[in-house]
């Protein structure tokens, strides 16, 4: 209850930046140890227990649910779900085939169609990605945040999989997330343009 209300003040804090903001956020704490964060239409967000753990400061905890509240406030999921729908349409033949000569041949029909779908979704995913952390920069910026912990948090996290992993990343155009490099330099260069007022 305590970091669930400490979570909450700080949304409160960054939700103030939204103008006309319609959407009220409800944020929640996974208690899963995976390292993730999300968001659902209707304003809800939810981060692990060990996401959170995970941040070094409460500028990093502001920059998660800044990211999430970008996810929200741009409609992500559904235009996502939306660019998905073509791709359904075009998986039916393959349907149809896997359920007269057996799933192996509806793979089989349907293997193009999942491998331009897969690149075209994962493309349009990172952007939405790169979407998100720049609404989030801004709001970072409003609430008197500094915006350069977007940067810091995504580079952190991205050394704390590789540890727990074992495994360093590699770029990969099936990602849904843009290469982590990539991204903090993006992230860096968008931040230092911006201005913001430290908070009391």
């Amino acid at each position: 209850p305590v970091r669930s209300e400490y979570l909450k003040e700080i949304g409160l804090r960054l939700a103030a930046g939204i103008p006309d903001r319609k959407v009220p956020f409800q944020i929640r704490i996974v208690d899963v140890p995976d390292l993730n964060g999300f968001s659902l239409p209707g304003g809800y967000i939810y981060v692990t227990r060990n996401l959170i753990a995970t941040a070094n400061s409460e500028e990093e905890l502001a920059a998660i649910l800044a990211h999430e509240m970008g996810h929200v406030m741009e409609r992500h999921s559904v235009r996502h779900m939306s660019r998905e729908a073509p791709a359904n349409v075009l998986r039916i033949p393959g349907k149809v085939a896997g359920a007269i000569f057996g799933d192996r041949m509806g793979g089989i029909v349907n293997a193009p169609v999942n491998l331009v779908a897969g690149l075209n979704l994962a493309r349009y995913s990172r952007k939405l990605e790169r979407e998100a952390d720049l609404y989030g920069m801004k709001l970072l910026a409003a609430a008197g945040y500094d915006p350069n912990a977007m940067a810091t948090f995504v580079g952190h996290l991205s050394r704390v999989e590789a540890i727990t992993t074992g495994t360093v990343e590699k770029r990969d155009y099936f990602s849904t997330h843009p290469y982590t490099p990539d991204r903090v330099r993006d992230i860096t260069t968008v931040a230092g343009e911006m201005t913001h007022d430290p908070r009391p």
